[in-house]
């Protein structure tokens, strides 16, 4: 029972963490996986019906002005530095192979605070692949 609920958990966090960035042919906007919010319900009600499908996210979050349509106007934060994290461990904990390419997408369209130069001057969040770069990853051994 727990080894199922467990794979049903990680495939739903992966379906939102990754499937963000991957759901454009189902109609979501993948730069508004890096918006400060998204539409996950119709508006008002206290015990909203949320959203089942990719489409029915992009529609809404369009509709009420949270998009970032072709650019990142709703991205001012560390939301893109923070989603590469996020994908990076789901690459490097669980093998996911969509997070792989989430990634991908992320350094293909290069969102805010994503830039060298952005890690340059603040490399909190400057996390990547351990197999991409394995030799700066190994401590290299003195004897004292």
């Amino acid at each position: 029972m727990q080894r199922r609920w467990r794979a049903h958990c990680w495939a739903w966090m992966e379906n939102f963490i990754a499937g963000r960035f991957l759901a454009a042919d189902r109609g979501f906007n993948p730069r508004d996986g890096i918006a400060y919010q998204i539409v996950m319900a119709p508006a008002g009600g206290a015990n909203p019906a949320y959203f089942q499908t990719w489409a029915e996210i992009g529609k809404e979050t369009l509709a009420r002005g949270m998009s970032n349509e072709g650019g990142w106007r709703r991205s001012t934060g560390y939301y893109g530095p923070l989603a590469r994290y996020s994908l990076t461990m789901m690459v490097e904990v669980l093998g996911s192979a969509a997070a792989r390419q989430a990634l991908a997408w992320i350094a293909e369209s290069a969102p805010p605070y994503t830039s060298a130069r952005d890690f340059a001057d603040d490399p909190t969040y400057n996390i990547t692949l351990a197999q991409n770069n394995a030799a700066a990853c190994i401590a290299t051994r003195t004897r004292g």
